[in-house]
Parts: structure tokens; C-alpha cells; sequence
């Protein structure tokens, strides 16, 4: 439903969409449908500073945002020439607000609703190029010698960690996994990818 409905906001192969969120389970599914969309994200926690956010929208060139919630995004408090790159905004907990938007502005809600409707009518999202340097994600340095430096990971760089993390750990399927690391990190993501993959349930928690 996530990809259908990215697809429907125009996300396809080549597009970079901003996600700035902390650990959810809605975090992972808008994760996996933009790139089943064909798009990557540019990553980072929601607890960043505001102007390292903003740095990291306009870097990665993204056409897309994807905010934890409607304070964040108003603190972004994104000009006219920043949101004028933009073709949607997902709020992924609540609402989006009340104020007038320039782009359309969707809650969980209302992007899962557009993506039901459109498998329901015959229309998921077109299955991206298959090769696996296709870009999937850029993550972003915590900038401490400078502005936050952006990071290609592929989906041959993703996959390689799903095909070698089996000699670390052997999880069965229905095993309970409890989550402490930001989900946006690389290491946490390509343990969860691996750990869902084999048929695990994921719990998410914070350090406190």
C-alpha cells in the first residue's frame, strides 16, 4: 500500500524522498515502499538539529519528505523555495495540522487510504530496475568536522549484509527481537532487513 501509494505521489526510479523519523514500525514500511517505488530516502532521526535537517534536504536533492510528525515539520519551518522542490509531505504519527500547505500534505492514514485504493483499482507501483547498484538510501554524517556528508548505500550493499549476517547470528522464524538502536543507522537497519527476512518480530524501544 506504501509503494502504491508513493508511486501515486510520483516517486519512481531515481528519486530521493527525506525521511527524518525515529525508530516505528511506520518508519520501516515507508522505508520498503519507497524503494519498492524505485525511490531512496535520505535519512536521519527526528532529534536532529533543525538546520542539519534542512542541510539534508536540500544535499539530497529530495522531491519527497516523510516527517515523524506535524511539530517537526513546523519547525523545518521550510520557505517557499525549499517546499517548491517538494511533491508530497507524510506526516507518520498524527495529523498534519490545520495551516495551508504548498504541496499536499498526508497523514499515515491518508497514504495508506491512496494506496488501497489504488491496488484496488489495478494500479501498484511499477516494478523498478532490478539491477542491484541501483541507489537505495543515502545516510548522512553527524557533520562534526563540517556539514553532514551524504553516503550511497545500493541494493547490492544492503543485499551483501542480508546474505552474510546468517554466520553471526541463526534466528528462527517467530523469534522476538527488541530494538534500541536509531533505525536510521546503518548497522540497526541491515539487522532488521536480516532479522525480518528470517521470520523474526521486531519490538521497538529506546535506550531509556
Amino acid at each position: 500500500q506504501a509503494a502504491a501509494a508513493f508511486a501515486g505521489l510520483g516517486v519512481a526510479a531515481g528519486d530521493v524522498v527525506a525521511l527524518f523519523a525515529e525508530n516505528s514500525p511506520r518508519w520501516l514500511q515507508a522505508d520498503q515502499g519507497l524503494m519498492r517505488a524505485g525511490g531512496a530516502d535520505a535519512v536521519r532521526g527526528s532529534a536532529a538539529p533543525v538546520e542539519e535537517l534542512r542541510y539534508i534536504l536540500e544535499d539530497s536533492s529530495a522531491v519527497g519528505l516523510v516527517v515523524e510528525s506535524a511539530g517537526l515539520l513546523e519547525a523545518l519551518a521550510l520557505d517557499e523555495g525549499r517546499s517548491a522542490r517538494l511533491r508530497f509531505v507524510v506526516v507518520l504519527e498524527g495529523e498534519p495540522g490545520d495551516g495551508p500547505t504548498p504541496v499536499p500534505c498526508l497523514s499515515w492514514g491518508d497514504l495508506l487510504e491512496r494506496g488501497a485504493a489504488a491496488l484496488s483499482s489495478g494500479s501498484p507501483a511499477p516494478r523498478p530496475p532490478g539491477h542491484g547498484a541501483r541507489l537505495a538510501t543515502i545516510l548522512y554524517t553527524s557533520g562534526t568536522t563540517g556539514q553532514p556528508k551524504g553516503v550511497p548505500l545500493s541494493h547490492a550493499n544492503l543485499l551483501h549484509q542480508l546474505c552474510h549476517l546468517g554466520v553471526a547470528v541463526a534466528p528462527r522464524p517467530g523469534d522476538r527481537v527488541v530494538s534500541v538502536l536509531p533505525i536510521w543507522h546503518s548497522y540497526e537497519r541491515s539487522a532488521e532487513y536480516f532479522l525480518l527476512a528470517c521470520g523474526c518480530r521486531q519490538t521497538y524501544t529506546t535506550l531509556k
